[in-house]
């Protein structure tokens, strides 16, 4: 196939592309993108590295555009350039490449959380800092592995996944709960309440976020000076 994929190239750089029939457009198309993965791949140590690192965020993005359901392995590796068959070489199933998206999302928001929040001059400014990297993570320009993380904090389609995933969850929530815990509240706050009160708020910006608004920034350090201060 890859010399096949050679001569159609080779046809096409000729002058003479309105030869190709759709089928071989197609194969030649598959072998550019392909060849793309694989380039990537080369960058990051190697080609096999490269697609299982691709794969992920190519699933990330049909799942967060379609669904979980609408979803099938034969979208997703035509999407990344691939064979069907292909994607089944490194990921045994549809749920165990949403469980690795989740995994390797919550992992990595976690840890920029984690270094935001370290960063702050006080308790407040370190919550403030990491609702900005949370709500960043789901309005920005983040991976598309990191925005499908963010949105099922909300909400996932399947009460069987979110299941699968509430370790993570729990794991990313608690640097949150540290967080409120480091707080200096009145002794009578009940820190549970504004835990989930801030993070349910936050989880929710998705939804009505609009691009050339408020900043993630600003949101984040909205919601904590309401709750803080009041808005009397």
């Amino acid at each position: 196939m890859e010399i096949a994929a050679k001569r159609l190239k080779a046809l096409a750089d000729s002058g003479k592309g309105e030869q190709l029939s759709e089928n071989q457009q197609k194969l030649l198309d598959r072998n550019l993108l392909t060849h793309d993965l694989q380039l990537k791949g080369t960058v990051a140590g190697n080609s096999e590295g490269g697609r299982r690192s691709i794969l992920p965020n190519t699933a990330a993005e049909l799942f967060a555009e379609k669904g979980f359901d609408r979803t099938s392995m034969r979208d997703i590796a035509s999407r990344a350039g691939l064979l069907p068959g292909s994607v089944y070489h490194y990921f045994a199933s549809k749920t165990e490449l949403f469980l690795t998206i989740h995994q390797d999302g919550f992992n990595t928001v976690r840890a920029q959380v984690k270094a935001a929040a370290e960063e702050g001059t006080d308790p407040w400014d370190s919550l403030v800092r990491a609702l900005s990297v949370h709500i960043g993570g789901m309005v920005g320009d983040s991976p598309p592995i990191q925005r499908l993380t963010g949105h099922s904090l909300a909400m996932t389609d399947h009460p069987e996944l979110r299941d699968q995933i509430q370790p993570y969850r729990e794991a990313y929530e608690n640097i949150i709960r540290q967080l409120i815990d480091d707080l200096p509240l009145r002794q009578d706050s009940d820190r549970t309440l504004l835990r989930l009160t801030l993070l349910r708020a936050s989880n929710w910006v998705f939804i009505w976020y609009r691009a050339g608004g408020m900043t993630p920034q600003e949101i984040a350090w909205g919601m904590v000076e309401m709750l803080r201060n009041g808005v009397a």
